[in-house]
C-alpha cells in the first residue's frame, strides 16, 4: 500500500540516546540529508486511513 506513505531515500544512522538509556533502549535510528551514512528508504507521514485498511486486511485474511 505505497499509497498510505510519503516516502524518501535517505542517509541513516543508528546512534545512541541518552534519552533512550533510562529505558534500556540507547540505541536509536537517525534518519536526516546531512548525516554520513547509507542510503536507506525512510516512509513517514502515514495516511490516516491505514489502521482501518490494515485491520480490515487482517480480518478478511482468508489464506489461512
Amino acid at each position: 500500500m505505497p499509497d498510505m506513505f510519503t516516502c524518501k531515500v535517505s542517509p541513516a544512522r543508528i546512534g545512541f540516546s541518552i534519552f533512550l538509556e533510562p529505558l534500556g533502549m540507547g540505541r536509536d535510528l537517525e534518519v536526516a540529508p546531512y548525516i554520513r551514512g547509507p542510503l536507506v528508504y525512510y516512509c513517514f507521514n502515514l495516511n490516516p486511513r491505514f489502521k482501518e485498511v490494515f485491520i480490515h486486511r487482517l480480518l478478511n485474511n482468508t489464506s489461512g
